[in-house]
């Protein structure tokens, strides 16, 4: 008999990170972008991710930046006092905006001025020294390019210039990178605000149904979901296919919602329903959690009344 695969342990803190961007300065917008965003936080949720998200969809390129590196520091603030809650256990980020290819930055996203690698954008996270060794998963909902790969016998490929010296060479241990398209292929959207673009459904609709699902099964579910789903644009008489495609570096095979007990499937709770036995010791913790942020806002406002206080006896 083969040995049982080695799963990652992500029973603990979980976040997911969601930036999706809706408007723009110089390309069209993309009106279900809010939509997109809400069905991934509502699947996460179930899965026991704490949600982090930036409500404008009119990021630029600072503005995101400064939202990475806030959401660094975030989860960094228990590390000298050794804070169990602060113990990232899994992480996902969600990406959804126009993109395409850098030849040698590879895929990038477009934020409301201008556009930024995503492994420039996402260093920080997937480099940063509270995260080694912890899954990240990474869901990318935007085109990789508009350079088909297929193309008319004869047509010349586009050249590819050699990366420089300055080019970052990011590491992704432990990732593992859900597209809605391959590298140099157009992803495709929806332009109804009250609809979900084909890809994040799929992906969120696959996972809601088996939350225990490994990445690797759901991926080959995505993609079988959609490979024969043709996608029909706006004023276009073609019919296009997608194809989705997953990237990883993960060392461990990976569950988003691990079970303790072989065939039990119980733990996992739509939203509204009881809780089972097994989800209390999170929910022990996240009350913590919610209890120590609580009495840091009752302290802050404290100290906010006693200046008021010493302000108003100066004049």
């Amino acid at each position: 008999m083969e040995p049982e695969p080695e799963y990652y342990d992500v029973d603990g803190m979980k976040r997911i990170l969601a930036l999706s961007i809706g408007k723009f300065d110089r390309l069209s917008p993309l009106p279900n972008s809010m939509c997109d965003k809400g069905l991934i936080l509502r699947t996460f949720s179930k899965l026991g991710f704490r949600p982090t998200q930036e409500k404008d969809d009119t990021l630029t390129a600072l503005d995101a930046t400064k939202l990475i590196t806030k959401f660094c520091q975030k989860f960094s603030e228990g590390k000298e006092k050794n804070d169990p809650l602060k113990r990232m256990k899994c992480l996902a980020v969600y990406l959804k905006s126009h993109g395409g290819l850098d030849a040698t930055r590879g895929t990038f996203m477009n934020f409301k001025d201008q556009q930024i690698p995503v492994w420039d954008l996402l260093e920080p996270l997937l480099n940063h020294e509270l995260l080694k060794g912890v899954p990240k998963i990474v869901i990318f909902e935007g085109c990789r390019g508009t350079n088909s790969i297929y193309r008319r016998a004869g047509d010349q490929t586009p050249e590819i210039k050699p990366p420089t010296a300055g080019v970052k060479v990011h590491r992704r241990v432990d990732t593992i990178f859900f597209a809605a398209s391959p590298e140099s292929e157009y992803a495709y959207t929806v332009t109804d605000p009250e609809k979900p673009s084909p890809f994040t459904e799929a992906f969120c609709e696959e996972l809601d149904q088996n939350p225990s699902i490994d990445v690797y099964d759901l991926s080959n579910r995505i993609v079988a979901r959609l490979k024969d789903q043709p996608i029909s644009l706006d004023n276009e008489p073609i019919e296009y296919l997608m194809a989705p495609c997953t990237e990883t570096s993960l060392t461990k095979r990976l569950r988003l919602y691990n079970v303790r007990e072989k065939h039990d499937t119980k733990r996992y709770m739509p939203a509204g329903g009881t809780p089972p036995s097994g989800a209390i010791e999170s929910q022990r913790e996240e009350i913590r959690f919610l209890r120590a942020e609580r009495e840091k806002l009752i302290l802050e406002n404290q100290n906010l009344q006693l200046d008021l206080n010493h302000a108003r006896n100066r004049k």
